[in-house]
């Protein structure tokens, strides 16, 4: 039974929630307008955007039976074959075109399709002045970047949770646990060579006192964490209304700093996690993806890569 006294009032409430939310989001939209320097956030995110879009470029994808084939008749000095293999399997033809797509859904995750997501909703959260949005959003890239990486390496597990059929708890998993599975992979263990600059260690640096990227990437897991449990008031957004979705120049500046490592972070694990993929793009891309990076820094990655 409808008490009208009671609808009416949510009606009231309704709409005054939604003139301040209008109000709130226009003040926020405008303050970034007229900033000199509002797209560069956004110029910050754009790299990450480039490379996960070109990794679902399956023309990029190398395809698994041209590599067995011309090693075969590499290894029996077939000439004649090998440069007709070539050009067979170069030709976009229907069955090539299967084969991409098969090898796409079977690498890339919804975890990997999320990260887009993830980062949209950040950007969003920032120019709308939501800061504590803003960490719980990179928390949920590194998140979904871990379950990526770990189920990319763990088809079994994967198709029995997307099936529902079991929970990450029923295999013991969490995000402890994917972020200590992450240098144990083959693509990602060179990083355990270097520190989180890239700069390869001197051999004599023991094991404790190595600043690895995995070292790193549990920093920046832990502090976007405290904004997701907000256990202590700094970490708290505190707003009673719309209308206190201010801009906050000190905050702005802690974003953009841990935005910056963690999209650093993400890009560099997705690229040696794909790395045939990532070394088939063309220049342009590649150059937009490492723009990111400090150039004393994207120099010691590519070295360390060979790419």
């Amino acid at each position: 039974m409808k008490i009208p006294y009671i609808e009416k009032k949510i009606e009231n409430d309704f709409k005054s929630y939604f003139n301040e939310l209008e109000k709130s989001l226009h003040k926020s939209i405008n303050i970034y307008k007229n900033k000199v320097d509002n797209k560069n956030f956004f110029k910050m995110i754009y790299p990450m955007f480039v490379l996960l879009e070109s990794l679902k470029n399956s023309q990029y994808y190398p395809l698994p039976e041209k590599q067995i084939l011309i090693k075969e008749y590499f290894d029996s000095s077939n000439k004649n074959k090998l440069l007709e293999l070539s050009r067979k399997l170069e030709k976009d033809n229907q069955e090539n075109s299967l084969i991409r797509k098969g090898l796409k859904e079977k690498d890339f995750t919804p975890y990997f399709d999320e990260l887009y997501s993830d980062s949209l909703i950040l950007m969003n959260n920032y120019y709308l002045n939501n800061y504590r949005g803003c960490y719980i959003s990179l928390r949920c890239i590194l998140e979904d970047l871990y379950r990526h990486i770990y189920y990319k390496n763990h088809e079994e597990e994967y198709w029995g949770i997307t099936e529902e059929k079991f929970d990450e708890f029923s295999f013991g998993l969490s995000p402890q646990k994917f972020r200590e599975y992450l240098p144990k992979t083959s693509f990602l263990n060179i990083l355990t060579k270097s520190d989180n600059k890239f700069k390869k260690f001197d051999e004599d640096i023991s094991d404790g006192k190595k600043y690895t990227i995995f070292k790193w990437n549990d920093e920046l897991y832990a502090q976007t964490s405290a904004y997701v449990h907000a256990s202590q008031k700094k970490y708290m957004n505190l707003f009673k209304s719309n209308s206190e979705l201010d801009y906050d120049e000190i905050q702005v500046k802690e974003v953009n700093e841990i935005s910056e490592k963690i999209m650093i972070l993400t890009i560099v694990l997705l690229i040696c996690a794909h790395r045939d993929i990532f070394t088939r793009f063309n220049d342009y891309e590649k150059s937009i993806i490492f723009s990111i990076f400090p150039s004393d820094i994207k120099y010691n990655f590519r070295q360390l890569l060979n790419i």
